[in-house]
């Protein structure tokens, strides 16, 4: 009898077994399936009390958002802007309902400059608020950003850019699994280099963390699976690389000229 008790929710869940039925109310608040099915596991979980039986129930598991940074132009000249998306992408095959996003960056500001961001609105979602907000008081990240509530931070290769959602009864953005655009960040190539990367570190400074927020569930909760970098190669500016060859060219020339004389 005992055997024949043992109650398996099957979702995609991690499972855990309890001894009794004293944790079903606390696993079933957590889990959707729960709630659906409440009436059915409270009775087999009150009869496998009876029987003295372990139950085996379900504990969610949170879906999982993965930032990423993409470009269409990751070769540019000096002088040039280059345009780097913000991504956010279900990892599953469904779409994921989020709430806000916050993406530390990091980046050689000797090779590139932060110019700004592309406006608040992108094809995905129209956000409530986006930029880089003043954090005088945390870690500090957005130096440079004096006034209330965003601005653009000093160049000193870090920043936290942040996004909210629509309050309801707007509807919250999604994470797709082809990827969500949250924002496109400029920088300026400043001068040339071999591939130099910008990435989403997930922490920085003391308390700041990159960071997901789902808009189902436990409020709140942070859903923020991995991150991916961008690689930007910086080239000489035309004319300085026409220089650069005329100069070698003339200088091959002129060595030629002098073995012909030596003959």
């Amino acid at each position: 009898m005992r055997d024949s008790c043992a109650v398996l929710l099957r979702a995609r869940t991690r499972l855990r077994i309890l001894p009794d039925n004293r944790g079903y109310t606390r696993a079933c608040r957590r889990s959707s399936l729960g709630k659906r099915s409440g009436r059915w596991v409270a009775l087999c979980a009150a009869f496998c009390s009876w029987a003295n039986a372990p139950v085996l129930l379900a504990e969610p598991v949170d879906p999982v958002v993965n930032l990423e940074l993409v470009t269409a132009a990751p070769t540019v000249d000096v002088g040039s802007l280059v345009e780097v998306q913000l991504l956010a992408r279900a990892a599953d095959s469904q779409d994921i309902p989020i709430v806000a996003v916050q993406a530390l960056l990091n980046w050689d500001s000797d090779v590139l400059r932060l110019a700004g961001v592309i406006d608040n609105v992108t094809p995905d979602y129209e956000w409530f608020l986006s930029g880089f907000f003043n954090d005088i008081g945390t870690d500090n990240l957005n130096d440079g950003v004096t006034t209330a509530p965003m601005g653009l931070p000093f160049n000193d290769g870090d920043a936290s850019f942040e996004a909210l959602g629509q309050f309801p009864p707007a509807a919250w953005p999604v994470a797709r699994p082809a990827g969500t655009r949250i924002t496109t960040f400029v920088f300026e190539a400043l001068r040339a280099s071999s591939p130099t990367k910008i990435d989403i570190p997930l922490s920085a400074g003391e308390i700041t963390t990159s960071a997901v927020f789902w808009g189902e569930g436990a409020p709140g909760v942070d859903i923020l699976g991995d991150t991916s970098n961008v690689l930007i190669t910086v080239t000489p500016e035309p004319s300085t690389l026409a220089m650069v060859m005329l100069g070698l060219a003339g200088s091959c020339r002129g060595r030629v000229r002098r073995g012909l004389r030596t003959k």
